[in-house]
This record gives structure tokens, C-alpha cells and sequence, in this order.
């Protein structure tokens, strides 16, 4: 059996036992172990390959103080 296919075994089992905010969040942990490596892949780089994150800002300049005399 692949791992989708025990997720709603596990599910059914886990609502008598836990809190269902519980089930919830267990429920997401296990689709995201379920999930293959490509679409997880994918889904990080989608994040990360916005052109924000590789724009090169200008070094802010000092501003230089006046000597006194």
C-alpha cells in the first residue's frame, strides 16, 4: 500500500483517539510525507524564484560628517 492510499486508514484511526485540531495537523504532516520529491521541488522553487529574492540593492551611502576647524 502506498502512503495515500493508508492516509485515510490512519485518519479514521486517529479522530477516536486525538483532538480533531490534532487530526487536522497530522493529516498535513502526513500528505506533505506523501508527497513526492519532485512536486516538493517545484513547490520550493516556485516560492523562492520570485525576482525579489534576486534583486542586488544598493549599498545604503555614509554620510560623512564636516571636520570642525
Amino acid at each position: 500500500m502506498t502512503a495515500e492510499q493508508l492516509i485515510p486508514i490512519f485518519r479514521t484511526q486517529l479522530t477516536l483517539v486525538c483532538d480533531p485540531k490534532e487530526t487536522e495537523k497530522i493529516h498535513r504532516w502526513m500528505l506533505g510525507v506523501a508527497e513526492s520529491k519532485e512536486s516538493r521541488k517545484k513547490r520550493l522553487h516556485a516560492m523562492f524564484d520570485s525576482k525579489e529574492r534576486y534583486k542586488i540593492y544598493p549599498k545604503p551611502k555614509r554620510k560623512r560628517r564636516k571636520k570642525a576647524l
